[in-house]
């Protein structure tokens, strides 16, 4: 009888070893794919852009919102979270479109139509893809980086050591490893790290530009515990706005939302 049952437990752990994995893969992951032919339709002007990845190997489905202004102010370049593709991400980009920026947003390899396979390397090279062909068109200064959820940890990466405008992150995190054993625990231990990975505490202290993070208190995703944590990596320069009942998916739906990016943008209606 107890022998059936030290069984029964070491066989159960040893599935656990190898699902779990496979099961946090799915949820860092979250990617939808869209045929070729698929047409996109938003409600600002945009064109369509294909962005071929410097190891050739992967070419990347992006949006360009041109701003309606004769002259942009620059250009947002936005980066997305870990779900959906461009059809969803695109109507939450264009909303940034009255701050007179062109607005580029990209899927990582393996969401819509971008080709390859989602993984922390192919999302931070993919980003880099997509840096060089904006930083050949735009003035440094004139460069605003977005990242919303698991694309604030693409977005701080990005920005160490850059000279840009600044960067906003929107519903961030401290890093994956913390926030995966925060929703799974104990099951996530069933998980070896090898490394921290998309961990955003580290890069976040080598970004010299301003950094402006928002974050709803109720967030179930991705925890207001864990983003306060960033706040020690701020300077006077820095800004940690904070969305009383706001959760991962209507911080925009805020007052304070607005007005808080009204004021970093130095935005006048």
């Amino acid at each position: 009888m107890w022998l059936k049952k030290i069984i029964s437990v070491i066989l159960g752990f040893i599935f656990m070893m190898i699902i779990f994995p496979f099961f946090i893969q799915s949820f860092i992951y979250q990617n939808k794919k869209l045929p070729a032919s698929h047409s996109f339709a938003f409600d600002q002007p945009f064109k369509v852009l294909n962005i071929v990845s410097t190891n050739r190997k992967d070419s990347l489905s992006a949006i360009l919102f041109e701003s309606a202004k004769k002259t942009s102010n620059g250009i947002i370049v936005y980066f997305h979270g870990n779900s959906d593709n461009l059809d969803r991400w695109g109507k939450e980009a264009q909303s940034l479109a009255k701050y007179g920026y062109d607005i580029l947003v990209f899927d990582y390899p393996g969401y819509g139509k971008s080709t390859g396979k989602p993984s922390e390397i192919s999302f931070i090279k993919s980003a880099e893809t997509i840096m060089e062909w904006v930083e050949e068109k735009y003035a440094l200064e004139n460069i605003i980086i977005y990242g919303r959820s698991l694309g604030s940890a693409i977005a701080t990466y990005i920005c160490q050591g850059k000279e840009y405008k600044s960067v906003i992150l929107e519903t961030s995190f401290y890093d994956m490893p913390s926030l995966v054993d925060r929703r799974f625990f104990p099951l996530s231990a069933f998980v070896r790290w090898k490394k921290n990975i998309f961990p955003v505490y580290k890069y976040i202290q080598k970004i010299k530009i301003p950094i402006l993070i928002i974050q709803g208190d109720k967030d179930r995703i991705t925890p207001y515990k864990e983003c306060i944590k960033l706040k020690q990596y701020l300077d006077m320069k820095d800004k940690f706005v904070t969305i009383e009942k706001g959760k991962h998916k209507n911080l925009n739906t805020f007052t304070l939302y607005q007005e808080t990016l009204d004021s970093w943008m130095n935005f006048k209606k």
